[in-house]
């Protein structure tokens, strides 16, 4: 399980630094992320986009090298997305989703 976890954090990683993937294939990493810690789905869209706007800010300043270290940042950004979430509701990791590019169902139906 260790292994699993250690490549989802790299690949999230990877992804948050220059999303070049497909939409489905972004989607489909979330989901894994989601299910193999136990989030909950907007928590999850709005901690990647908050992963992705940190690294892309910080991309000459900011050299993560190991798994360890994504796995540190990415809990940072769970944590301050769980703050936000709290602070503004579910609308915000929706406009955050659609501005990734994922307007799946499931976000649909539950505005």
């Amino acid at each position: 399980m260790a292994d699993f976890c250690e490549v989802i954090w790299r690949v999230a990683g990877r992804m948050a630094r220059v999303i070049t993937l497909k939409q489905e294939e972004i989607y489909e990493h979330l989901q894994n992320i989601r299910t193999v810690f136990s989030l909950d789905e907007e928590l999850t869209l709005l901690a990647f986009s908050l992963l992705h706007r940190y690294l892309r800010s910080m991309s000459s300043n900011l050299v993560l090298k190991s798994d360890a270290e994504y796995m540190y940042v990415f809990l940072v950004c769970v944590s301050l997305a769980q703050k936000a979430l709290l602070d503004e509701g579910d609308a915000a990791a929706s406009n955050l989703a659609r501005s990734l590019g994922l307007e799946c169902a499931k976000l649909a139906a539950n505005q």
